[in-house]
């Protein structure tokens, strides 16, 4: 080798040992915590999100070991700040608005939440009479992992939020109740103070989620008009399944305290009066009595032979529908009921002729109201009910009725025959 090549190796040599350590220092974690994994915006494959001006990636795996679907099994849907349709101010009061992006339908509930010059969703709990912000996400279908563009406003010097002075949570609803899935306060997260380059977060929760919940809160009283503490929400990748079930918007609170003993309608009512949401038997001359399919027509009990066919049972709530006057149309499994309406199943013991309906709640769960059985939204192993089709339907109530009502009718979109509606 000549001496000028050997001079000239040596260099990149000498420059290779030098960017190395930086190399190391640029692709290492910037938090210690081992249960996030970092990965450098460079190496970050996905261009749908405005990924160019991200810092970092961080991905908090809460799946606790579920088996979830792999990526290309999954649609996706991207949610930019400028499709929200808020104003640039904060709510000082709570909003509830529909919203939909790339196809894809989402509600959201804030409050002391804008779209803030327009850049980003921003949260400010800090100013005079308010220390608190938030913003609830409701999507029509279950959620299985999000990426998310977060960042504060600007320095702690101006902004005056920290793990010391408030928290802020990142919230999901699992089956019945909200969980935390990420402080962005945190230490160990650090979460940039420069918006030009947020963070970027990957958060796989432990079930399908409906519900996302963002709030953040100051525990110092503040004593100016001017809005501070900001959280700044930028891009939202959600993915999902199209095979899953779609909430219309209008489902209705699982509260089964209002159909118990105490509230005197546990006894008068039954399936058939709980999917419909009716608290009275529609009939006056029926006042006091549970429901019964068909009883327009003037049946007192169904016959064996009218279990023969499901066609029998659902031409009969046809005609109840049309006689007390609500909706009752036959949908499909993954199909979104109209608006105003909500989603119930319907099976049949033919042995034992006798049905049971299955109704659809805000959460994205089932549940059922037994005879005069307080409502549940467990099944007959004590499992959450996520599929009336699958979920466990034998119930042996005495040596002699052995109840498992194997024969599917099918999903139908109704509206509540009362007015006492809970809904989100």
């Amino acid at each position: 080798m000549k001496r000028t090549s050997k001079k000239i190796v040596g260099i990149l040599l000498g420059i290779l040992a030098l960017i190395s350590p930086l190399i190391e220092i640029t692709n290492s974690p910037k938090t210690s915590n081992e249960i996030f994994g970092y990965t450098p915006a460079n190496e970050i494959l996905n261009k749908s999100l405005n990924l160019n001006s991200v810092q970092r990636h961080i991905i908090i795996d809460n799946s606790n070991g579920a088996i979830l679907p792999a990526d290309d099994e999954l649609s996706t849907a991207i949610i930019h700040p400028d499709e929200y349709g808020y104003p640039d101010a904060y709510a000082s009061s709570v909003i509830k608005s529909t919203h939909t992006a790339d196809d894809f339908k989402f509600w959201t509930y804030r409050f002391r939440t804008g779209y803030i010059h327009n850049e980003y969703v921003v949260l400010s709990p800090i100013r005079e009479d308010y220390s608190s912000a938030k913003i609830e996400y409701r999507f029509y279908k279950p959620i299985y992992k999000i990426d998310i563009e977060l960042s504060h406003w600007r320095e702690f010097e101006s902004e005056g939020l920290n793990h010391e002075t408030g928290n802020a949570i990142l919230s999901a609803r699992v089956n019945t109740e909200y969980v935390e899935q990420l402080d962005l306060l945190s230490t160990e997260i650090n979460l940039t103070r420069d918006r030009t380059n947020p963070d970027l977060f990957t958060i796989i929760f432990p079930t399908p989620v409906y519900y996302i919940h963002i709030s953040a809160t100051s525990n110092v009283t503040a004593m100016s008009d001017d809005n501070k503490g900001r959280i700044c929400i930028g891009d939202i990748k959600l993915y999902f399944k199209e095979d899953s079930f779609p909430l219309s918007g209008d489902e209705l609170y699982y509260m089964p305290e209002l159909w118990c003993e105490g509230s005197g309608m546990q006894y008068r009512t039954n399936c058939y009066s709980y999917a419909l949401n009716a608290f009275a038997n529609p009939d006056p001359d029926r006042k006091g009595q549970s429901m019964m399919i068909g009883q327009s027509l003037g049946f007192e009990q169904l016959l064996k032979s009218d279990f023969e066919s499901p066609n029998n049972l659902i031409n009969f709530i046809s005609q109840d529908a049309f006689y007390y006057n609500f909706t009752f149309i036959q949908v499909g499994k993954y199909e979104a009921c109209p608006e105003g309406t909500y989603k119930i199943a319907l099976f049949i013991d033919q042995e034992y002729s006798d049905f049971h309906f299955y109704r659809k709640g805000a959460d994205g769960l089932w549940s059922h109201k037994r005879g005069t059985s307080c409502p549940t939204n467990l099944d007959a192993s004590n499992n959450l009910i996520v599929d009336p089709e699958t979920c466990d339907r034998e119930y042996i109530d005495s040596p002699y009725v052995h109840l498992t009502y194997p024969v599917f009718c099918g999903y139908f979109a109704v509206n509540s025959l009362s007015n006492l509606i809970y809904k989100w």
